[in-house]
């Protein structure tokens, strides 16, 4: 197959299933056995398209619950329904928002990060990018004490720890992106990215009440990890002024405000600002070994063997036997619950079926794939086998997201 590439405190409940635009508490449609369009749909259709976005559940409680430590905490209560000041750039201006909005479509100003709904998504229904590894790993600080005994032995270390090491569902590329941009606070850290939000009908920023509420199509992970940094903090008994960075860091981000017209239009400039970071990412790393070509032995004969093998050793030795594809095999998996998302969402809203050729021609118009691979007709017909045979059955999405990269 081709086609790699790689406020105001919030109510509970972020399992509940998103709407057509993605975002974390909406009700899908205009109702159970109904889509946007009045159009009437099956059972099965609706609970579809429930289903999908229940991937991240665990990994949203968590967040809701750091969001809500750090959205009660006096230092930053109600921050994202304020205009705020940013430090060393120019700040929200009314009449140069509506001005450069109505001549470029475009508005860049120093902003507020928590202006952005937290739990909104440009791409919903993709799991999160998470490793199977078991134990998270953080670097942030961790308090020992000696275990005493009556018997004479070695003493042994009682590691007590912080508020990000227990939450069980952080994926951990978000615990990374943690632990290497936001392992300490410290006057002058900064955002490490600039941040693009969508101004979608009424939801624009000119209006104070949809502070807190608007669409980002930039990635959402680099936000969870400074909020995950912030509650981390604050449980570590951090005071008011130790805190005061984060402040100053979470209201001086670089923000663009882009007009866009539907929430597909969200979905194809979040998938392509993901492929930007890609290529970024392709073109500047330092790779430790140049690549290998791949070969097709054993990777195949792990995927395709009769032999009653477990199909989690399958796929961790089809993974590992491709030493250039390892990378991006997480991205392949990604890509295909984001075009079985993106066809369900299309096929409840619309009412009509999309076929397998009509979303590939639509991908490839409106994606260019950091990897310079296509999606092609019979990659398509393939992914969507491949989720509606395995990754639709829970026990098998949980191994196959499970196994190590």
């Amino acid at each position: 197959m081709k086609a790699g590439g790689r406020g105001q405190k919030r109510q509970p409940a972020p399992a509940s299933p998103v709407g057509a635009g993605g975002g974390s508490r909406r009700c899908v449609g205009a109702g159970v056995g109904s889509n946007a369009a009045g159009a009437i749909v099956s059972p099965s259709a609706a609970q579809s398209m429930s289903d999908v976005f229940k991937l991240n559940a665990g990994y949203l409680a968590d967040l809701d619950v750091a969001w809500q430590k750090v959205n009660s905490h006096p230092v930053f209560q109600g921050l994202s329904r304020i205009y705020t000041q940013p430090i060393g750039m120019t700040g929200f201006e009314h009449q140069q928002f509506k001005t450069s909005i109505e001549k470029h479509g475009t508005y860049t100003c120093g902003g507020n990060l928590f202006w952005a709904d937290l739990f909104y998504t440009g791409v919903p229904g993709v799991p999160i990018n998470r490793r199977g590894a078991p134990v998270l790993i953080c670097t942030c600080i961790v308090v020992r004490s000696v275990v005493r005994s009556h018997i004479p032995s070695p003493p042994r270390p009682r590691i007590v720890t912080c508020l990000c090491c227990r939450i069980s569902h952080t994926p951990h590329k978000v615990q990374y992106y943690m632990s290497y941009f936001f392992h300490r606070v410290h006057p002058g850290i900064a955002f490490p990215t600039p941040v693009t939000l969508a101004v979608i009908g009424d939801l624009t920023p000119a209006v104070a009440g949809n502070l807190g509420n608007l669409k980002a199509i930039s990635p959402e992970e680099p936000r969870h990890a400074l909020v995950f940094a912030i509650a981390r903090d604050i449980d570590a008994g951090l005071t008011d002024d130790e805190l005061l960075p984060w402040k100053n860091l979470v209201v001086s981000a670089i923000i663009t405000f882009k007009t866009v017209d539907t929430d597909d239009e969200i979905f194809w400039l979040a998938t392509n600002a993901r492929e930007s970071v890609g290529a970024q990412f392709e073109t500047v790393y330092f790779s430790a070994v140049p690549p290998r070509p791949a070969t097709h032995t054993h990777a195949s004969m792990a995927l395709h063997s009769p032999a009653p093998c477990n199909l989690q050793c399958r796929l961790t030795s089809a993974r590992h036997t491709h030493t250039h594809s390892d990378s991006h095999t997480s991205a392949k998996v990604q890509r295909i619950f984001q075009l079985a998302t993106y066809k369900t969402k299309r096929e409840f809203t619309s009412g009509t079926p999309l076929s397998a050729p009509e979303l590939a021609a639509e991908y490839n118009a409106k994606v260019v794939i950091s990897s310079g691979e296509a999606v092609t007709k019979d990659y398509t017909y393939s992914a969507l086998a491949v989720y509606d045979r395995i990754l639709k059955d829970d026990v098998c999405r949980t191994l196959v997201l499970s196994v190590p990269e």
